[in-house]
């Protein structure tokens, strides 16, 4: 009976090994996919000043959705009762997609999962790494001189994180690579 039962049940968990994998591709694509858009998109003189506005637009959002994602940090370390004394260094896991700390933290599992109780939290995240890189990625085409440069740059990807730190003006996430 039980052999039967493992039979049945091996099929299930392969499917969601394979969705899990697939959804943390799909995740690690999608920020050089849209470069890489970007980047085309930006061949004509019109599609130039469009993208000049489309660039101010995005570091504007960009700028608000780092502002929000700063103070739902604060506020799910308050939560859970954590207090920082440094700054904190986070990245989106290429295993699973979810936000977790860099380094070795003491207070790191709690944090990782006082992040996970907001279940956007890691998408937005995401989102905003994704949006620096397209920032950076348009900054470094407007000092590039060939499309070789362009292409450089491109390859160059580094891995992306935020540092999050509490100060008297209140919470901050700053991007880098």
């Amino acid at each position: 009976m039980e052999a039967v039962l493992l039979g049945l049940a091996a099929p299930a968990a392969v499917s969601t090994a394979g969705s899990l994998l697939e959804r943390s591709l799909d995740t690690l694509s999608v920020p050089f996919s849209a470069i890489l858009e970007s980047m085309t998109d930006s061949e004509s003189a019109d599609s130039e000043t469009s993208s000049i506005t489309d660039i101010a637009d995005l570091q504007s959002e960009l700028a608000n959705l780092q502002a929000n994602l700063a103070a739902r940090i604060q506020n799910a370390l308050s939560s859970a009762g954590i207090k920082l004394d440094e700054p904190l260094q986070l990245r989106v896991s290429e295993l699973d997609g979810t936000v977790e700390v860099v380094g070795n933290h003491q207070q790191k599992a709690l944090i990782e999962a006082a992040l996970a109780d907001d279940p956007a939290f890691a998408r937005d995240f995401a989102k905003a790494l994704a949006m620096q890189q397209l920032v950076t990625a348009s900054e470094q085409a407007e000092q590039a001189t060939t499309d070789d440069d362009i292409a450089l740059g491109i390859a160059q990807k580094e891995e992306q994180f935020g540092i999050f730190s509490l100060s008297e003006d209140g919470p901050t996430l700053l991007f880098g690579a």
